[in-house]
């Protein structure tokens, strides 16, 4: 059975892309069969993995005019279901209140298929991220080290309490990662409120850095990821490590 993590923020430009691209490689350099699920609109990871916006992908599996497994494509470091330009319109179309519930059915349709389902979600509060968040088993949370970043941070929090109590899920955040970390003054005050912020709210969840380099942007250009293109620059040896860090600790719960 799968396990699903989805990468969220409700702030936009944190990394939840890249985080997302290089989690996926890292487990599938490790032997796990894994699938990418698009669910940005303005499909960077899609992009950015070699993927196809213009064919079938994600908004007509929602609408449940697409079986899944014929949506999905086959990248060159992991399966990928792919945004279209259509989720544009998620809002406005998925208003029933179990239209929340329609990733997760139709991920029920893969769960034997893949090892993880790693899902970038769209920055905003709206039907698509409260989607991953009823799919997922777990959550992580991407951030920088912007004023605006812990308020964001605590809205995940807050949201998943409110499904859970509610029944809807039983997702968790997993950890939070400090994207583009520099050894700053304000990023090393950013690493110490994110630490209080975890210790309130989920005390076992994982805190962990990536290394700020200009290797993630070559990358982006060049359609691969860290893993593949700069195997050797800090931040893809960082994301190597967080990729442990899960693997240990969903051993763990095993």
């Amino acid at each position: 059975m799968s396990v699903i993590i989805a990468l969220a923020n409700q702030k936009g430009g944190v990394g939840k892309t890249t985080s997302t691209i290089e989690l996926a490689a890292c487990f599938t350099n490790r032997g796990y069969k894994t699938l990418v699920v698009d669910l940005e609109q303005q499909m960077d990871t899609t992009k950015y993995c070699g993927g196809d916006p213009f064919k079938s992908g994600c908004y007509k599996v929602l609408k449940e005019e697409m079986d899944i497994k014929d949506a999905i494509q086959e990248t060159d470091e992991f399966d990928l279901l792919p945004a279209t330009p259509e989720l544009s319109k998620a809002d406005d179309e998925f208003t029933k209140p179990t239209d929340v519930l329609k990733l997760k059915k139709a991920l029920q349709g893969i769960e034997d298929d893949y090892d993880f389902v790693v899902i970038d979600t769209n920055p905003g509060r709206n039907r698509l991220l409260n989607m991953a968040y009823i799919a997922s088993d777990y959550v992580i949370i991407p951030t920088d080290a912007d004023d605006g970043s812990v308020s964001g941070i605590i809205s995940i929090f807050d949201d998943l309490k409110e499904y859970k109590d509610a029944g809807w899920t039983d997702s968790d955040v997993m950890g939070i990662i400090l994207t583009r970390y520099e050894n700053t003054s304000m990023h090393r005050y950013q690493e110490e409120v994110i630490r209080e912020l975890i210790e309130v709210k989920q005390p076992d969840a994982f805190f962990m850095t990536v290394r700020k380099a200009i290797a993630a942007s070559e990358c982006k250009t060049e359609r691969t990821s860290l893993q593949k293109g700069k195997r050797n620059s800090k931040p893809a040896i960082d994301y190597r490590n967080i990729a442990d860090e899960i693997i240990e600790r969903l051993t763990e719960e095993d």
